[in-house]
């Protein structure tokens, strides 16, 4: 009987150590996941604020390009000021030697 007793004794010390190992696992586990959802909090923010600096870089490049086109148009201009130059435009294209609307 005494055995029967210290067997079960052991047995529920055994027992509590598993529950506190799983505990203390379940709590890392925990917090693993809290750390997790912040980066991705965090991750997801800096996503926000890179797409609209990438959408600004765009605009900023489009500009420049707008503003070259200008440049290059009057320059033209100062060249030949008695040409018709309504038939150029940034979104024309040339197609078989002739500029045509898109």
């Amino acid at each position: 009987m005494r055995q029967q007793i210290a067997n079960l004794a052991e047995a529920l010390a055994a027992s509590k150590r598993r529950a506190n190992d799983q505990g203390s696992k379940l709590k890392e586990a925990e917090s693993t996941v809290a750390t997790l959802i912040t980066e991705k909090v965090v991750l997801e923010t800096d996503k926000v604020e890179l797409e609209a600096e990438k959408a600004k870089v765009w605009e900023e490049a489009a500009d420049t390009f707008v503003d070259g086109f200008d440049l290059a148009l009057e320059q033209v201009k100062c060249v030949f000021p008695e040409a018709d130059y309504s038939q150029f435009a940034m979104d024309f294209e040339v197609e078989d030697g002739e500029i045509v609307r898109p």
